[in-house]
């Protein structure tokens, strides 16, 4: 029996699902609330199903909670104290010794760090943009110079004053505009700016990889600003052959057994850069058959199922 941390209403919980052969499990913050439940020393018992840490399962984080739940309730306030004491309760469970997971909840936190992808990928000599997060703009020209690309540090999306949601997306900025020099007390990632040739989404699940593209020519500088950019992608036929292995290697450096990840190939030099390694990614906008390929892997890890052979690749750099 497979555990999955998720929203059953989750498209991508869904595909993996649909390719399972057995039952799963399915909880998250929110609907933890809604079951009976109990944690004890012996295992979990989640409405009628129990995880006992005697016996082996396998598990698989998607999402926490669903994306926005309790977004934009005061800070304090007793709805925002029962939210964290469920994904407490959530944490909890996913630390039993009795669950296997693709990806650990302490290797996830860890990883979510765009600051601790940067370190992990220039110490296995992945190409990473050169970074920096200060508040002395000065000092981010004297490393940079004045045109930089900015991103979040923290999450990227917040409620505005009038309840509307926003969400900050990577800019490319002049750090001499007058506009910014107040800026800086907000902590944001800057960084050197690339002239962008090709964006890959390259998908890791275990062992294997798929790597998709799409061309920057004509793209928004942030492709996720754009709706069509989403559909846009196709599996690529010439990418840098080691852009498989290397994502394999960061992820395993980082303890992931899924990754979502962002590159991007370098317009002249050719060079690669990889910009975001997300632990619980999305991967149905990817074309067919890489959308489906990624949830049946999923599905046969839960279930203990090699892989099928011809799925994505394998192997190191």
């Amino acid at each position: 029996m497979a555990l999955i941390i998720g929203d059953r209403a989750d498209p991508h919980v869904q595909a993996v699902v649909n390719f399972l052969n057995s039952t799963a499990t399915i909880v998250d913050g929110r609907s933890l609330l809604n079951e009976r439940y109990s944690l004890t020393d012996t295992g979990f018992v989640f409405g009628s199903k129990e995880f006992a840490v005697s016996s082996l399962e396998n598990g698989w984080v998607r999402r926490l909670a669903p994306a926005g739940w309790g977004r934009g309730d005061r800070v304090g306030s007793h709805s925002s104290a029962v939210r964290a004491s469920a994904l407490a309760l959530l944490a909890g469970v996913m630390r039993l010794p009795g669950i296997a997971w693709l990806t650990h909840i302490d290797a996830l936190m860890v990883a979510e760090s765009k600051l601790v992808q940067s370190r992990v990928a220039r110490a296995i000599g992945v190409g990473y943009p050169k970074t920096v997060v200060t508040n002395d703009l000065s000092q981010a020209r004297r490393l940079l110079g004045a045109k930089v690309v900015v991103k979040p540090l923290g999450p990227g999306q917040f409620t505005r004053s009038d309840g509307s949601e926003a969400s900050v997306l990577a800019n490319m900025i002049n750090l001499d505009d007058p506009i910014y020099a107040g800026a800086a007390s907000t902590p944001f990632i800057i960084q050197e700016p690339i002239d962008v040739d090709v964006h890959y989404r390259v998908v890791t699940v275990s062992d294997r990889s798929w790597v998709c593209e799409l061309p920057a020519r004509g793209r928004p500088f942030d492709w996720r600003s754009e709706d069509e950019s989403h559909n846009s992608f196709e599996v690529t036929t010439n990418a840098p052959p080691n852009l498989w292995g290397q994502a394999l290697d960061l992820a395993a450096a980082l303890s992931l057994g899924f990754t979502s990840q962002d590159w991007v190939k370098a317009s002249g030099t050719g060079d690669l850069y990889v910009l975001d390694v997300n632990p619980g990614g999305q991967w149905l906008f990817l074309p067919e058959p890489v959308a489906s390929q990624v949830a049946e892997s999923i599905a046969r890890w839960l279930e203990g199922r090699r892989l099928l052979d011809g799925f994505g690749r394998s192997g190191s750099r």
